[in-house]
Formats: C-alpha cells, structure tokens, sequence
C-alpha cells in the first residue's frame, strides 16, 4: 500500500504492509517509486538495509468475535468503555476526502495545543503527510464528542486488511477532574469503537502504533497493553532515491 506526501522540499513515497526480503525487492520498488526523492518503508519483518530502525508494537487480532476482544482487556477498560456508552459519547468516522480536510484544521489545533499543554514546544501533527494518505484514501480519522463537542481524535492508516494507529490527542484545556476523567473515558471508548469499525470494513490487524520499551513500558505502553494486545517487532527505513535527498541524508547524518 503506497501514498505519496509532499514536504517542503521533497517528494516521499511512503509503503505500508508490504513485505521486502531480498535486495532485488528493494530494486523493483526503487524503479516503481522513481519520481521521488526518497521511499520509506514501514513496518517490514526484517532489517534489509543499513540504518534500518527497530520498532516494538502491540496489535489486536480483529479476527476475534467482539466478545472475545474484550475478554482480552482489563476490568477497568471494559468498566471505562461501558461507561463512556452509557454517558452517550458520540463517535463519527471521516475517511473521504472532503470530510478528512474539513475535520484535520480541529485535528492538528487539537494535538498542537495538548503538546502545548504538556509543555512540549513545536509538536505539530504532519499535515502533509496526511493529506497524502487522505489523497490516496488510506486515512480514517475518528472523533469522540461530549456534547456534541470534539474531545478526541484519532488516525490510522488502513488498507490490504491492516490498520495503523498514527495519531491520538485528547481535549487538555480543562482543569476539571470530573470532565478529565470523561475525556479519558472517552478515548478508550473511541479506541474500542475504532476496532469495531475497522472490522466492519475488512481490517483484521490492528497496530497500535508503537511503543517506547516492550521491556519497560512506559504509562501510554501500559495503556495500550491494558487492551490486551499482544507484541511484536518490525523495522522501518528510508531509502534514498535522488542526489538531493542523499545529500540532505549526508548532512543530516554529520550534524546529528
């Protein structure tokens, strides 16, 4: 599954669930993604090229019944997301493109201002990358409301069965406890809704979108593990494909 995402100053053909395992692999991708500056590959089995980037994930195995997904995640989760139904959060889905561009204005303020909030400056969602999956219709964007207001959204990138959660943020400017802990309830019931309609529409793998440490898990780790998902491992890298980008790659390289 491939989208193209154009940056500021090069063209990135981004390929997601597809598997590469020799050298002659990685050749024919080269020539199909000729046209760009450089190729990243996501989540491949193994570390076919130099640099390539290790990543531990979580996924939950839609080819259960609901039930059975359930069953796999805590008490408190179950209770949570019980609740969150019983407070009527409203959940919509946007995954055309006109609907996507409408909604990603509030996504990226949204995901902005939590960073804000946590006191982590110039964390911003990339928008030109989405927009290259928008384009190519591989993003879904969820939202839960409270009120008819937005609090939390999600993306992932789906397709060929599988589905990536890329981005969460959730509604911070509050100093509430009482609506704090509804927001929180709320995005773990969007979390199980999102499983819901991803395998309502074919998907059956769902990648939690990383963790930091399988080994040591951090507390979005152990919210993530909370659901019952279960660990894996891929590798991610980046293939330089012009002059231009591997020079920018070379700099980038000597002043890090």
């Amino acid at each position: 599954m491939r989208s193209v995402a154009y940056g500021s100053h090069f063209k990135t053909c981004h390929i997601w669930f597809e598997q590469f395992s020799s050298n002659e692999d990685l050749n024919r991708l080269k020539q199909e993604c000729f046209g760009n500056d450089c190729l990243v590959v996501h989540a491949n089995e193994i570390p076919l090229v130099a640099g390539s980037i290790k990543q531990e994930s979580l996924f939950s195995d839609l080819y259960m019944s609901d039930s059975q997904l359930l069953s796999l995640m805590t008490k408190t989760i179950r209770n949570e997301i019980n609740r969150a139904e019983r407070e009527n959060v409203e959940v919509e889905y946007y995954s055309n493109e006109s609907d996507c561009f409408e909604v990603l204005n509030a996504f990226s303020k949204m995901y902005h201002e939590m960073y804000e909030q946590k006191g982590l400056k110039g964390i911003e969602l990339p928008v030109k990358e989405l927009s290259g999956y928008i384009k190519a219709k591989q993003l879904l964007i969820s939202c839960a409301k409270i009120d008819g207001k937005p609090i939390v959204f999600h993306s992932y990138v789906y397709g060929d069965r599988n589905s990536r959660l890329l981005h969460s943020c959730s509604e911070f400017r509050t100093e509430d406890n009482a609506t704090r802990n509804a927001i929180g309830r709320a995005n773990k019931y969007l979390h199980w809704r999102d499983m819901l309609y991803l395998k309502n529409n074919a998907v059956m793998n769902y990648d939690w979108g990383g963790v930091s440490s399988l080994s040591n898990p951090n507390g979005i780790d152990q919210f993530k593990l909370s659901f019952g998902a279960t660990p894996l491992v891929y590798f991610n890298f980046t293939i330089p494909l012009t002059i231009k980008y591997k020079v920018y790659s070379f700099l980038s390289h000597i002043l890090r």
